[in-house]
């Protein structure tokens, strides 16, 4: 018993939601005979681990179509006073539960849920059950990864993690119906109250920011065939629900764009040069849009000359309307000029929000660029390595380079 007790308070310890954590078949059998041998003999000492025992039941609640609907005692507590009483719903030791989790919530800084249906929807947030709830969650990131992000999340993108988690709070929080699929950007989806008494929660607002974080970076690796190492329910969940998705549709790596570069709001543009194999672009990002009847054109410079001009077009993610990327491959755009002298200048609505050449971090300026891969290098100082230049003049840089060999 105290070696359950002390396992109990170590998970509660480690984990704002406890569910995250799975206790094995063996700790689980312990924890419901010791909760069913307690019946009503217990303290404040027992209240974590009849917490946690209810927690674990919650996760292997064999929800179907019908009790999914049902109200919580004729479920999940009819559920759990047979397992562990083999008995039905006694309503007097049902609210000694409900009151030792009101007591945990006030006492123990645990997240609990206060209105509705708030003690069963604090257990199924804190097991995200069912589990088809977090798969079906898990489906909308995914668009979300492949319509807003272009099948790739890097740090880049962090910061729309709490747009997305805005957003998602929006949806849920007004006409929800626990029996309804909610329409979120172009599909419906089956997120039932745990999940959305999570992403409601103000107290795990910045949790609810990381969990979304966390599950764009590993459908970002799952998508690139990475190992993902299954230590919490979480990432177990994730890998089946991958398992499940390539197996309905056809998913792969090439269907990802080979250049990206993030999306960014109006405030933070900036176009980069990306070198691709043997090819050099200059790529200006996706940029999202506060109103989707804005009207963004973009104006693009060389050597002083207008060479292009377009309205940028448009795209409909899940959660955002963004314009799209738009690349431009060096070789052929520069062809009939001797330098990399390049202005691009943005408007929106007539108005001018961005120009290469205000800022000095921004220029698109190069005597040559410098590429590690496939990004820009900046520093002037670089240790040893295989590098790619590219350059209009390819015959002066090899002479600089002679002329400071003699000279070093």
């Amino acid at each position: 018993m105290n070696n359950i007790l002390q396992r109990v308070e170590q998970v509660f310890n480690e984990k704002t939601l406890i569910g995250n954590h799975d206790f094995t078949e063996d700790e689980y059998s312990l924890m419901v005979d010791s909760v069913g041998t307690l019946c009503d003999n217990y303290d404040k000492n027992s209240y974590k681990l009849i917490f946690a025992t209810l927690v674990e039941i919650a996760k292997r609640w064999k929800q179907s179509d019908t009790t999914e609907n049902e109200e919580e005692n004729s479920g999940y507590w009819d559920y759990v006073f047979k397992t562990l009483f083999g008995s039905d719903i006694d309503q007097q030791r049902c609210q000694k539960y409900r009151n030792v989790i009101s007591w945990l919530g006030k006492n123990s800084n645990i997240p609990i849920v206060t209105g509705g249906h708030n003690y069963y929807a604090t257990l199924m947030m804190h097991s995200f059950a069912p589990k088809n709830s977090i798969h079906s969650f898990f489906d909308l990131c995914y668009n979300i990864f492949k319509n807003d992000f272009g099948f790739g999340f890097t740090r880049d993108d962090e910061w729309q993690c709490d747009r997305v988690a805005t957003d998602i709070a929006i949806f849920l929080g007004h006409g929800y119906r626990e029996d309804k699929k909610v329409s979120i950007g172009s599909s419906a989806y089956s997120i039932k109250i745990g999940l959305r008494s999570f992403a409601l929660n103000e107290d795990l607002s910045a949790d609810f920011v990381k969990f979304i974080k966390d599950t764009f970076y590993q459908i970002n690796k799952l998508f690139n065939r990475e190992k993902i190492s299954e230590y919490t329910r979480l990432e177990r969940y994730i890998v089946e629900w991958w398992k499940n998705k390539t197996e309905s549709e056809k998913l792969s790596d090439e269907t990802a764009r080979r250049i990206r570069v993030s999306t960014v709001s109006k405030q933070n543009i900036v176009a980069k040069y990306i070198r691709n194999d043997n090819e050099v672009f200059l790529c200006l990002p996706s940029i999202r849009l506060d109103d989707d009847t804005n009207t963004m054109r973009l104006w693009v410079y060389l050597d002083g000359e207008q060479v292009y001009s377009e309205e940028m077009r448009t795209k409909r993610g899940e959660l955002v309307v963004a314009t799209k990327q738009k690349e431009f491959e060096l070789n052929d755009f520069l062809k009939r000029y001797d330098s990399i002298n390049v202005r691009i200048e943005i408007t929106e609505n007539g108005v001018v929000i961005f120009d290469s050449e205000k800022n000095k971090m921004t220029s698109l300026n190069r005597e040559f660029i410098l590429f590690d891969g496939e990004k820009e290098v900046f520093s002037q100082i670089n240790q040893p390595s295989n590098y790619f230049v590219y350059s209009k003049d390819i015959d002066a840089l090899k002479r600089l380079y002679l002329f400071l060999r003699c000279y070093v």
